[in-house]
Formats: C-alpha cells, structure tokens, sequence
C-alpha cells in the first residue's frame, strides 16, 4: 500500500510538472533545436503545439493519481483505527493526503519545473508522447466535447491573436537581455512595432538637412561628420547628394579602423 501511495505521488509530481513546462516552454528555442534536427526537441515541439489534447490527458492522469492516492491512504488509516471510524479514517486520510499532494505533487514540482521548462519539456517527451496515446479513447470524447463548447463561445467572441504587440515587445526585451541581439537591434525591432503609428513626416529628414558623406572625402572629412552627427548610419553619395550609392554604419567602420 505505501508503495502505491508514493508511486501515487511520483505520477501527480510528474503530471504537475508536466503541465507547468510545457505550458511555460519557449516555443522559439524549442522550433530552432527541432530545426537543428534535436529529436526530443521535435516531439517536445508537436507536443506544445497540440497542448489542449496533451493537457487533457495530463489532467487526467493527475486526477486518476490523486483520487487513488486518497484511496489507498483511507484504507490504511481505516486499517489503524477501526472500521467503526470510518468518518474519521477518510477525514484523517483526506488532510494527509492534501498535505502530500500539495506540497509534494504540487508546489514543488510546479516550482521546479518553471525554473528548468525548456529543458524538463525534452526529457519527458517520450513519456507525455506514450500517455497522450495510452489516453486517446477518453481524451477524444473530451476534446470533441470542448470544441463544441468553443464554437458556441466563439460566436460572440473575436478571436484573439496568437501573439500580441505587448507579448512581441516583452519577447525581444527577453532576447536583448539574453544577449542574442544587441540593443541597436533590440530598438530597431521596438520601433518597427510604431510603425503604424508613425506617419512620414515624423521619419523623412529634409533633403537639406540631412548628414551625408561625399566618397571622395578623406579620412579627416570622414570622421569630423562622424562625430558631429547623432547618426549610426550616413548615407554616401558621389557626385551629387541625389546619388546615394550606399550607407556607412558607424559601428563597422570603427571596427574596421580598430582591426586595421
């Protein structure tokens, strides 16, 4: 009976951390490993990509688990104080098991696993795989039963985009903090959220006012414009200021001055 009691708690651990992971998982490094050709990272992909089925089995699961943790708990403590107190066994099995599956198929699982999602999601790939399929005949019926609820919400509702403006711009702050893009990038990727709130007039700089850099100038002409200017990028002309044959990132011609 203990046995079962912590094999009970084992299965709602996992079921919980299941749920937690692949619900926080990003998607994005898990699309660029199952693009690398990662295995684990392709199925742990199909699987956050279909998490309303997978999320009914995992429910499932962890409910089966508890229900027969408390179970086998009640028969236990009815076992140590008399079946006379039956009341009482099932209440006394009832608080430790709460107890139990609070704190340890819970709390700490859920914990756990949204601190360590993107990896936990590949290395119970197989497993949620095996479970999902083990579970089709009673998920199906739900599944069937919830798209029938969804088309009655879905009526009156408008549905909503899979990524809003607010969750894009919180997504390259992430990545900038990462340090997979610099901030010259981070804020490029910001402003092309306002574009369309921007009109041209905020963005064209007047013919006449614009910083340019002949390709004939020198050196010493170069760099002067460089450094009066706010610009990290300056179109070059030649000939004409109408002929505008490239532009010059300041970044990379420091770059290039340095390494050479």
């Amino acid at each position: 009976y203990y046995v079962v009691i912590v094999l009970c708690l084992l299965s709602s651990a996992y079921f919980s951390a299941s749920e937690i992971a692949y619900n926080s998982a990003n998607k994005l490094r898990l699309k660029k490993a199952a693009d690398e050709g990662q295995k684990t990272a392709k199925l742990a992909y199909k699987i956050t990509e279909k998490f309303p089925t997978v999320l009914a089995a995992i429910l499932i699961g962890n409910n089966f688990a508890n229900i027969t943790g408390s179970a086998i708990s009640t028969v236990i403590i009815m076992g140590m104080v008399g079946k006379e107190n039956a009341s009482l066994s099932a209440l006394i099995a009832t608080l430790a098991m709460t107890v139990f599956i609070l704190v340890f198929g819970e709390i700490i699982p859920k914990i756990l696993a949204h601190q360590n999602a993107d990896t936990l999601v590949r290395w119970i790939a197989y497993p949620t795989a095996v479970l999902v399929i083990l579970l089709t005949p009673v998920v199906i019926p739900i599944m069937l039963l919830i798209k029938l609820l969804s088309r009655l919400w879905t009526n009156t509702q408008e549905e909503s985009p899979t990524v809003t403006e607010e969750e894009l711009s919180t997504i390259i702050d992430t990545i900038e903090e990462e340090g997979i893009i610099d901030e010259e990038q981070s804020d490029l990727l910001q402003s092309t959220l306002d574009f369309q709130n921007t009109t041209a007039q905020e963005v064209l700089t007047p013919r006449i006012h614009m910083v340019t850099i002949d390709i004939d100038d020198d050196k010493d002409e170069t760099e002067a414009i460089i450094r009066s200017s706010r610009f990290s990028r300056i179109p070059v002309y030649e000939d004409s200021i109408d002929n505008i044959i490239g532009i010059l990132n300041i970044n990379h011609y420091y770059k290039e001055r340095l390494t050479s």
